[in-house]
């Protein structure tokens, strides 16, 4: 498996992923082509992928929020492939890039569900606050920091 970063020509790809994993949580086809183009294409985000024989399984998108905070937003794996680690390897690379741009804090939200979870614990973050029905009725969010 190889980590890269996204390019113009992955967008559709990285799309389909991102509504498959995502789709029900947001507006019908919230992650379209020009949604990831127009964070590819700015400087304060970045999307990491995951290539598996030619094929993207995973993906990652960081944005930086502020001075020295960022914040990572939508990671997904493909079915097939979750709880393989890819997670956490897509994270630690997120988190390498982050460091270099000197990035101070790192942020994520997740679900309380087990993947999700254990993905960040895997990857070093710890909880800082437990948001109840944050984004949706009855999901509830854990918010995660890591200072690198």
């Amino acid at each position: 498996m190889e980590i890269k970063t996204a390019t113009i020509e992955n967008a559709k790809e990285v799309s389909r992923l991102l509504n498959e994993e995502f789709g029900k949580d947001y507006e019908p086809e919230h992650f379209t082509e020009e949604y990831v183009i127009d964070k590819i294409n700015d400087e304060k985000n970045g999307f990491l992928i995951a290539i598996e024989d030619g094929k993207i399984i995973g993906v990652v998108r960081y944005s930086i929020i502020d001075i020295d905070l960022a914040e990572l937003r939508t990671l997904s794996v493909s079915g097939e492939f979750k709880d393989k680690g890819i997670g956490v390897k897509l994270v630690e690379t997120a988190l390498e890039e982050l460091k270099s741009r000197n990035v101070r804090k790192v942020v994520a939200r997740t679900k309380t569900e087990k993947i999700p979870m254990h993905t960040m614990i895997e990857a070093g973050f710890l909880p800082e606050a437990y948001l109840k029905e944050h984004f949706r009725k009855g999901v509830d969010i854990i918010q995660w920091r890591k200072f690198l």
